[in-house]
């Protein structure tokens, strides 16, 4: 899955504001600066999250000199959103080795050493079938040898599941974040997106205290441009949107990768108030523009670049979703949200 090739700059909405007029929507470049260079210590469990790296599609497991960009950002948390090697293979013992490619490369253990914290979800390409469901023939090694690498202990419950999905949480009352990260391949059908055990897993997590949850995957949420995405699977994207709604889950913003832009998308209304998704991926590889009307910041196509998430724990706290490219110390756009704003009526 994925786009395609060799990308161009920028497309899109251009500046400042939405398509809409909303004024407030998007920053642009030179806005806020958000790679200062000050020291980080990796968090604990009760520090309240500032940073979340978005990362996704890397295809030299070995290279991805974004990956220097990503480490001067100094993120609290690393979020892979899938493709994070291109192994294609049914292989474990091949998904192995090329995950010990990524493992071995000096920039991801550089990453690693500033932020432990690293969370990942597969998507196709680690998965091994390109576009692929679930009649995947060794799914089940292949999802422990993906627990391995990214550090899932032998003896959780999440060995036991049917998915690479996940979920981590962050910061004291008042200042929590939840991260949920979903896997849209091992149970995927024609008709489910995520199969009954996850759903059911899913459910039990949303009811979870949280101010601000992330729920990542492989695919885009929002935007329907791409051969796989949630749209394409509409029955489910309803049932997400109405399990955010029905349980009334404020604070939600949608992370995905698999499209090799960055971008920021909206669907009005859809959780009781906006569904927000960020696309993230292409830490080396890039796309061409297309035409979306639920964009609501510029389409960043390049090869080199990722996306973020911060939070500035004010009175009303405030979620910003943004994407830097590589040798930019500004980000190409910034689109933030009050905490406030994320609530249904």
């Amino acid at each position: 899955g994925g786009g395609g090739g060799g990308g161009a700059g920028a497309g899109g909405a251009g500046g400042r504001g939405s398509p809409d007029g909303g004024p407030s929507d998007t920053m642009g470049a030179g806005d806020r600066p958000s790679m200062d260079g000050s020291s980080i210590t990796p968090p604990g469990p009760n520090t309240p999250l500032e940073r979340a790296a978005l990362l996704a599609c890397l295809v030299n497991s070995s290279g991805g000199p974004i990956l220097d960009q990503v480490i001067a950002y100094k993120p609290h948390v690393g979020l892979w959103l899938g493709d994070n090697v291109y192994s294609d293979t049914t292989d474990p013992v091949r998904f192995a080795a090329a995950l010990a490619v990524l493992g071995n490369n000096p920039r991801f253990k550089a990453l690693k050493a500033i932020c432990p914290q690293q969370h990942a979800v597969w998507d196709d390409h680690d998965y091994g079938i390109n576009n692929g469901g679930s009649s995947h023939p060794t799914k089940a090694p292949m999802q422990q040898v993906h627990q391995d690498f990214w550090g899932v202990p032998k003896d959780s419950p999440a060995r036991m599941q049917p998915g690479t999905y996940t979920s981590y949480t962050q910061g004291p009352a008042g200042k929590r974040v939840q991260v949920i990260l979903l896997d849209c391949r091992y149970n995927r059908t024609g008709s489910t997106m995520l199969g009954t055990t996850q759903w059911d897993w899913l459910a039990e997590k949303l009811d979870e205290p949280a101010d601000f949850r992330i729920i990542g995957d492989g695919v885009p949420w929002i935007a329907g441009t791409e051969d796989e995405c949630w749209p394409k699977w509409p029955a489910e994207q309803k049932k997400m949107f109405d399990l955010i709604k029905a349980k009334k889950v404020s604070g939600v913003v949608f992370a995905s990768g698999d499209d090799h832009a960055c971008e920021v998308n909206r669907a009005p209304g859809a959780l009781g108030y906006d569904a927000i998704d960020i696309t993230a991926a292409g830490l080396d590889r890039g796309t061409g523009g297309n035409t979306n009307p639920l964009r609501i910041s510029p389409r960043v196509t390049t090869v080199n670049k990722f996306g973020y998430i911060n939070f500035e724990w004010s009175a009303d706290p405030v979620i910003t979703l943004g994407c830097f490219i590589m040798g930019k110390t500004t980000p190409e756009f910034e689109v933030a949200r009050k905490l406030s704003e994320l609530k249904g009526s």
